[in-house]
């Protein structure tokens, strides 16, 4: 029952790899560590008044504690339901922020008369 018994890996003979170029892909990394992005609602209402503000136009942020500027940005003006997002900013400590949203809205003018105006005039 003697007999030697040998084991072999296959028919293939590897002695060194391939060398290849292939590009290394690099994670992008943010400018600082916090960071945040503001989603506006089509149907915003003023706080104050709860007035509809309409399609804003222009979106200022501002940090809460000094009301120092943090971003500043133009908006397309759309005329759909879609939400707006701002471009997302960039801060190196947690900061709370608030929106001040500009719109454009319909100017009312009003001027003076030499007329005497009576109320049942002004309500239709």
């Amino acid at each position: 029952m003697g007999g030697k018994f040998v084991v072999r890996a296959g028919q293939h003979k590897f002695e060194s790899g391939e060398k290849i170029v292939s590009p290394v892909n690099i994670l992008p990394t943010a400018p600082n560590d916090y960071s945040r992005k503001f989603f506006i609602p089509p149907n915003a209402q003023s706080t104050e008044s709860n007035i509809k503000v309409g399609q804003p136009t222009h979106i200022l942020g501002l940090r809460t504690d000094d009301h120092k500027p943090i971003f500043s940005e133009n908006i397309k003006p759309n005329n759909s339901d879609e939400i707006v997002k701002t471009n997302r900013f960039y801060t190196n400590k947690s900061t709370k922020a608030i929106v001040h949203l500009f719109v454009d809205l319909p100017v009312m003018n009003i001027h003076e008369s030499d007329e005497e105006v009576r109320e049942d005039d002004l309500n239709g």
